[in-house]
């Protein structure tokens, strides 16, 4: 599939930015190709799909939707590019302008990367580093500057620690969570 495909995922992403009939048919069109996508040809859609983000697109929650559900349907497939992946959802963020449905979507990929990416059969060391490496840039971005960042950061995190998988945070993770939290909020904690 992949590099044959490519100018065909490239007109359905370009397609997300038309009228809602178009963007419709796109979606459709574009959840197919996720879900008949081979698990080797992950990282060229990755790619894809982030270099159309750079462009501006004005449809980025349905782009970003994509990240969803090919975790959805890829699972444990998904975890070597979640890095990538990652670095895609803070760059997004951070191009957000503060739009909640944006944010929304990208909230909505991390718990989703968590659930699928670990399998019942994952040894536990693996289980940590997923949800490590998913928590660490967005716990990063909390002590950033950029307002739209942090709060979709946020937003991200607490979908993250609501989800059934955060058990597999470890403690570490956990304090570093919660202390840029902390700063995030000035410093303001109160302990109940």
């Amino acid at each position: 599939m992949g590099r044959n495909l490519s100018p065909i995922l490239r007109q359905e992403l370009a397609n997300l930015d038309k009228d809602a009939d178009s963007r419709k048919s796109a979606m459709k069109a574009l959840k197919s190709y996720v879900k008949s996508l081979d698990s080797k040809a992950i990282p060229q859609f990755l790619a894809q799909v982030s270099e159309t983000k750079e462009t501006g697109s004005l449809s980025g929650e349905y782009t970003i939707s994509l990240y969803e559900v090919l975790a959805r349907v890829h699972g444990a497939n998904i975890v070597p590019q979640i890095d990538s992946i990652m670095a895609t959802i803070i760059k997004t963020l951070a191009s957000s302008a503060g739009y909640f449905p944006l944010q929304q979507a990208c909230s909505k990929v991390v718990p989703a990367i968590a659930r699928y990416g670990i399998e019942p059969t994952t040894p536990e060391d693996k289980k940590r580093h997923i949800i490590h490496s998913l928590c660490k840039p967005l716990s990063k971005a909390l002590l950033g500057s950029q307002e739209c960042l942090t709060s979709g950061a946020a937003l991200c995190l607490k979908a993250l620690v609501d989800s059934d998988n955060w058990r597999f945070a470890s403690d570490e993770m956990v304090n570093r969570v919660c202390q840029n939290v902390a700063v995030a909020f000035g410093g303001e904690v109160h302990a109940n």
